[in-house]
């Protein structure tokens, strides 16, 4: 429906003013008619023919024609036909007068598209009730439409920005509406989020006590209030606007709605409809209006959260592909902690009891003893064994690619940043991160570890976007720490963050009872890698190991284990001493009759020439079954770095 806005006489708010078109070639009728409709409020206009009055119609758009039907030239019924036929002019309601009272006639004008009959000669009070009656029942319908209409566009909205434009409409093509606002949930506040109308002054403009109505608490009696309780809160009139305020006087506001947006039970804001005069129309269906519109919202916000949830999802499981592998490869062989010595039993004890809380644990060990398989049993014992475990070998990541490995960064941050990635607390969230070789961070990035570990919130490099990030954090080394904080080599508030429940694996060497156990355990599995089946293995045939200290532990033995299954080819493994025991014997610090110190250089030309040696027994391979880092007993990462460190290169 089209509607008019005319400024009241004395100068106050707008009020709807519905227009009229007389059409009939008698002056005097048109006299009569226009004397009675002005009188009670109506703007009118007049047409002496019909011809004119099909033209009049297209121009002034009016609310309602009264239609004579005998005229010359084209006659009333001809003229609503041609109404009916032009799109900007078929949803007027025509009213036909005459002094014909033949149902025929009748019938006639209701087939050409009237919607009622008036008899001439006209009684003044039935012409008002009729009139009175069709518009109440057009500006319904053209209601229905209106709403309607947003409805759709709401619907097929694929943003909540997009559902506010079809919403703010609203505030244009409902003449008593003076603005629309909708206020966020934003912590204890609500947030003004978007604003239509309002010509008399903005809800930001609005003062209230303790401030604005940019940001309105959830104690405030009106926005506040319907979003805190869940309710309605309407006010039609200024009489119900109880109190009435006095920035809803200064924005020349005489009434309201206010809706809750919700959608399954979340509630994500407020929908406030503000009316710049008395609501005398339909006021039973606004509010229900205004609960579907206010759903609706609801409903584009719902599905722009639950889309945005899917895209980071997938964001996320694209960018852990890669890291999940390596973890499950990290992992594999962790079915369980093998062994029931005494001392392994003491380290299971502990781990049944600190696993079930969120307490940050300290892994201590020599290299080799099973520091990682370790974490995985925490993990797995714990309330976040659903979440993955995210395993960061601090040793060999690159200095200068620290903060982006913990952090994460987005394209084009710094060279190479080809994309987006998530660093490894992202991608721990809910889960655990495993922080091996933890000493060997540097010590001008500690500060920002103890900072997430802290506040559990961090920024991506190059992204002013605060994340959160809900982890639980294992560290472990086989380093000395509380030495390395005495040094100035290891920030002490990092230290104590970490290691609030120490745990010590014990070395091989002090838990040889296990060694026939682990022996049978890695056959095996090396047995099972190979497609082969797995031989018996009599206590004899271990017996050479438990001769041996087992300097690199368990990883060690797993090494030599796999070394003798290849070399059997399908005969029973020969287990010897192991190729690691003509290395330089294990140093420590003692010697029959008194202390012995190997000086810093000989020692590391004895690691040196170790490493060499390795090198070479494997023709210089460094990864897989055989290779030189399982010879060691290091990863593959960490035998790269430490052979870079000491400019050992393969021989051209």
């Amino acid at each position: 429906m089209q509607g008019r806005k005319e400024q009241s006489f004395d100068g106050g708010t707008e009020r709807y003013v519905a227009t009229i078109l007389v059409v009939d070639d008698k002056p005097a009728n048109i006299k009569l008619l226009f004397d009675a409709l002005k009188d009670t409020g109506y703007r009118t206009l007049a047409a002496l023919d019909g011809e004119s009055a099909v033209r009049q119609a297209q121009l002034a758009r009016p609310d309602l024609v009264l239609m004579d039907v005998m005229m010359p030239g084209v006659d009333g019924f001809e003229a609503c036909r041609r109404l009916k036929k032009i799109p900007e002019t078929r949803h007027i309601p025509v009213i036909f007068m005459t002094a014909l009272d033949e149902t025929a006639d009748k019938i006639k004008g209701f087939q050409a598209g009237g919607v009622d009959y008036l008899t001439k000669p006209l009684q003044h009070e039935e012409v008002l009730a009729r009139i009175d009656a069709q518009m109440s029942r057009h500006r319904l319908w053209a209601d229905v439409e209106i709403h309607t209409a947003i409805l759709l566009s709401m619907g097929a909205a694929e943003t909540p920005e997009a559902a506010w434009t079809a919403l703010a409409s609203l505030a244009e093509k409902q003449n008593d509406v003076a603005g629309l606002a909708v206020w966020m949930a934003d912590g204890d506040y609500l947030k003004l989020w978007r604003v239509s109308g309002f010509a008399d002054g903005r809800p930001s403009r609005w003062r209230r006590s303790g401030g604005r109505y940019d940001r309105v608490p959830l104690s405030e009696p009106l926005i506040g209030t319907a979003f805190a309780e869940n309710i309605q809160i309407t006010a039609l009139n200024e009489a119900e606007w109880k109190p009435y305020p006095l920035w809803a006087q200064s924005a020349k506001l005489q009434g309201h709605i206010i809706t809750p947006i919700c959608c399954i039970d979340k509630r994500y804001g407020v929908l406030g409809i503000f009316f710049g005069t008395a609501v005398t129309y339909a006021p039973e269906e606004r509010p229900r209006w205004q609960w579907m519109l206010a759903n609706s919202l609801g409903n584009a916000l719902y599905h722009a959260k639950s889309l945005e949830a899917i895209r980071r999802l997938s964001e996320q499981l694209k960018l852990e592909n890669d890291v999940l592998r390596e973890e499950v490869s990290a992992f594999a062989s962790s079915e369980a902690m093998i062994g029931d010595s005494a001392a392994l039993r003491r380290v299971l004890d502990q781990i049944d009891l600190v696993a079930p809380t969120e307490t940050a644990v300290l892994v201590l060990g020599e290299s080799g003893t099973g520091k990682e398989l370790l974490a995985q049993a925490i993990h797995e014992r714990s309330k976040r064994n659903g979440a993955p475990i995210i395993r960061v070998n601090c040793a060999a990541v690159p200095h200068e690619l620290f903060e982006s490995e913990f952090f994460g960064h987005v394209k084009g941050s710094f060279t190479g940043a080809l994309k987006d990635r998530a660093g490894r607390f992202e991608l721990a969230d809910g889960g655990t991160l495993f922080l091996d070789e933890v000493g060997e961070i540097p010590v001008e990035l500690q500060g920002k570890l103890l900072r997430v570990l802290q506040e559990g919130s961090f920024e991506r490099i190059g992204d002013e976007k605060t994340r959160k990030a809900d982890v639980r954090i294992i560290a472990a080394t086989n380093r000395d720490l509380s030495k390395a904080v005495s040094e100035g080599r290891f920030r002490q508030d990092l230290y104590y963050r970490l290691s609030v429940f120490p745990l010590t694996l014990p070395p091989l060497r002090d838990r040889r009872e296990d060694i026939p156990g682990l022996t049978r355990h890695f056959v095996a599995h090396t047995a099972r890698k190979m497609g082969a089946p797995s031989p018996d293995i009599t206590d004899d045939m271990i017996a050479p190991f438990l001769e041996y200290s087992w300097p690199g532990n368990i990883r060690e033995l797993q090494n030599e284990i796999e070394r003798a299954m290849i070399l059997s080819q399908g005969r029973p493994p020969v287990f010897g001493p192991p190729a690691s025991a003509a290395a330089p014997p294990r140093p420590t610090g003692l010697e029959s009759g008194g202390e012995s110190v190997i000086r810093e250089e000989d020692w590391a030309d004895m690691q040196r020439e170790n490493m060499v040696r390795a090198l070479k027994l494997t023709k210089w391979r460094v990864d897989g079954p055989g290779g030189a880092a399982e010879l060691l007993g290091l990863r593959p990462t960490t035998l790269r770095s430490r052979m870079k460190a000491m400019g050992i290169e393969r021989p051209v």
